[in-house]
């Protein structure tokens, strides 16, 4: 099996509009619809190349939805929205609903195995997406003070070069004289 195929690209196109649809259900405003889209399109893309690759259904939706979650916070500061525009809709597309209807189903039948193996395919993608939108604040956290504490001991430093070349330059001058 090929990585693009047409079922492949079927899912990405539906997954634009699928997002789209979910954003005007959530009365979006219109100028962030494209932008929602594009985000469902980049988090289906994701989870399957994530799939695909041969992981499991837990590790692609945990990767999908930390490309969403991130994507999410980057459109709303670009767009000067809130982040939850893109989160929700975004994030559309690898919601486990046919494991949980394959779940109903299967109990209404009266097939309990396969009720439960549906059931907890839905629980590790259900809990893959939530452990991806929970992480990336932490991981943000981490990387933001990092970056804070290099640049505060960056500053330190010129700061220090910058007073022993002045006190060079003093001696240099008392020396002249």
């Amino acid at each position: 099996m090929t990585f693009f195929n047409v079922d492949f690209i079927l899912c990405l196109v539906c997954s634009f509009i699928v997002s789209v649809g979910f954003g005007v259900l959530l009365k979006t405003n219109p100028r962030h619809l494209l932008y929602a889209g594009l985000c469902g399109f980049i988090t289906y893309f994701v989870y399957y190349a994530v799939e695909f690759s041969g992981a499991s259904l837990f590790v692609a939706a945990f990767a999908s939805s930390i490309v969403t979650a991130t994507y999410a916070e980057t459109m709303a500061r670009l767009r000067k929205a809130p982040n939850i525009i893109y989160l929700l809709t975004g994030i559309i597309p690898t919601v486990p609903g046919a494991d949980l209807y394959y779940t109903m189903k299967h109990i209404m039948m009266g097939n309990g195995a396969e009720a439960l193996a549906s059931l907890f395919r839905a629980i590790g993608v259900g809990l893959g997406i939530a452990g991806g939108i929970v992480t990336l604040p932490v991981i943000w956290g981490l990387v933001s003070n990092l970056v804070r504490s290099i640049n505060r001991y960056v500053k330190q430093r010129a700061i220090s070069n910058e007073t022993a070349v002045e006190a060079e330059g003093d001696k240099s001058k008392e020396n002249s004289k």
